[in-house]
Protein backbone atom coordinates (compact mmCIF):
# COMPACT_ATOMS: atom_id res chain seq x y z
CA UNK A 1 0.00 0.00 0.00
CA UNK A 2 2.81 2.49 1.01
CA UNK A 3 3.96 1.56 -2.43
CA UNK A 4 1.33 2.06 -4.25
CA UNK A 5 0.70 5.62 -2.42
CA UNK A 6 4.42 6.86 -2.86
CA UNK A 7 3.56 6.58 -6.93
CA UNK A 8 0.64 7.71 -6.89
CA UNK A 9 1.65 11.24 -5.54
CA UNK A 10 4.92 11.02 -7.41
CA UNK A 11 2.56 10.70 -10.79
CA UNK A 12 0.52 13.93 -8.79
CA UNK A 13 3.86 16.09 -8.65
CA UNK A 14 5.06 15.60 -11.95
CA UNK A 15 1.65 16.10 -13.55
CA UNK A 16 1.02 19.33 -11.56
CA UNK A 17 4.25 20.51 -12.72
CA UNK A 18 4.13 19.42 -16.35
CA UNK A 19 0.90 21.06 -16.94
CA UNK A 20 1.65 24.02 -15.01
CA UNK A 21 4.79 24.73 -17.73
CA UNK A 22 2.09 23.72 -20.19
CA UNK A 23 -0.32 26.82 -19.08
CA UNK A 24 2.81 28.90 -18.87
CA UNK A 25 3.55 28.12 -22.51
CA UNK A 26 -0.10 28.08 -23.64
CA UNK A 27 0.09 31.76 -22.03
CA UNK A 28 3.16 32.93 -23.87
CA UNK A 29 2.00 31.43 -27.29
CA UNK A 30 -1.65 32.93 -26.88
CA UNK A 31 -0.06 36.13 -26.06
CA UNK A 32 -2.27 36.80 -23.36
CA UNK A 33 0.68 38.48 -21.95
CA UNK A 34 -0.08 41.45 -19.57
CA UNK A 35 0.78 41.97 -15.68
CA UNK A 36 -2.44 39.95 -14.45
CA UNK A 37 -2.66 36.74 -16.39
CA UNK A 38 1.82 36.31 -15.61
CA UNK A 39 3.38 37.56 -12.43
CA UNK A 40 2.07 35.00 -10.62
CA UNK A 41 2.80 32.27 -12.46
CA UNK A 42 6.41 33.28 -13.17
CA UNK A 43 6.53 34.19 -9.21
CA UNK A 44 5.40 31.26 -8.11
CA UNK A 45 8.07 29.34 -10.80
CA UNK A 46 11.13 31.49 -9.59
CA UNK A 47 10.45 31.04 -5.94
CA UNK A 48 10.02 27.07 -6.41
CA UNK A 49 12.72 27.20 -8.92
CA UNK A 50 15.01 29.10 -5.49
CA UNK A 51 13.90 26.77 -3.13
CA UNK A 52 14.77 23.75 -4.91
CA UNK A 53 18.09 24.92 -6.32
CA UNK A 54 19.59 26.73 -3.03
CA UNK A 55 17.32 25.65 0.03
CA UNK A 56 17.19 22.16 -0.84
CA UNK A 57 14.44 21.69 1.49
CA UNK A 58 11.08 20.62 -0.27
CA UNK A 59 9.02 22.33 3.31
CA UNK A 60 9.33 26.00 1.36
CA UNK A 61 7.76 24.49 -1.79
CA UNK A 62 4.99 23.27 -0.32
CA UNK A 63 3.49 26.56 -0.36
CA UNK A 64 3.96 27.62 -3.69
CA UNK A 65 2.85 23.85 -5.32
CA UNK A 66 -0.46 24.37 -3.83
CA UNK A 67 -0.59 27.65 -5.59
CA UNK A 68 0.60 25.98 -8.58
CA UNK A 69 -2.47 23.18 -9.12
CA UNK A 70 -4.70 26.06 -10.70
CA UNK A 71 -2.38 27.30 -12.99
CA UNK A 72 -1.98 23.07 -13.47
CA UNK A 73 -5.62 22.47 -14.29
CA UNK A 74 -5.85 25.82 -17.13
CA UNK A 75 -3.04 23.57 -18.99
CA UNK A 76 -4.73 20.57 -18.41
CA UNK A 77 -7.97 22.33 -19.59
CA UNK A 78 -6.17 24.30 -22.64
CA UNK A 79 -5.33 20.39 -23.70
CA UNK A 80 -8.06 18.85 -23.61
CA UNK A 81 -9.59 22.20 -25.50
CA UNK A 82 -7.15 21.99 -28.37
CA UNK A 83 -7.33 17.88 -29.06
CA UNK A 84 -11.03 18.68 -29.31
CA UNK A 85 -10.49 21.32 -31.63
CA UNK A 86 -7.87 18.61 -33.81
CA UNK A 87 -10.21 15.75 -33.50
CA UNK A 88 -13.38 17.72 -34.98
CA UNK A 89 -11.56 19.48 -37.88
CA UNK A 90 -10.35 15.44 -38.84
CA UNK A 91 -13.43 14.33 -38.47
CA UNK A 92 -14.71 16.73 -41.04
Amino acid sequence: MQKLLDNWFNYFTMMVYLFFTVGMVWLIIRKKLNPGTVILPVAVLGRVMYHMIFEAKSQYILPYFVIMIPFAVFGFIEIINALNKTISKLSK
